[in-house]
């Protein structure tokens, strides 16, 4: 099973990372250290993107919120932006 060893924050994740609610900021720090240890893990509904954008991935953070990532050779990742769904 995969583990991911290290994870990185684009500027854009972080900017938009500081602006959700406290609230949701907890919630992703809990799924973050799941994602950690268990990146496909059922609770995250974890999901690549077809077409194009095949190398992106995403986890639900809560119903409205998602992280997109990717994921290097070496079992990093780098979150790249929080995505907000309806």
């Amino acid at each position: 099973m995969i583990k991911i060893n290290t994870v990185e924050y684009t500027p854009t994740f972080i900017k938009e990372f500081k602006s959700i609610p406290v609230k949701v900021q907890k919630i992703l720090v809990e799924k973050e250290k799941l994602f950690r240890s268990v990146p496909i893990h059922p609770d995250l509904n974890t999901h690549r993107f077809d077409g194009q954008l095949d190398d992106i991935f995403t986890f639900s953070v809560t119903d409205h919120y998602k992280v997109a990532f990717i994921i290097g050779e070496i079992n990093d990742a780098t979150f790249i932006s929080l995505l907000t769904t309806n």
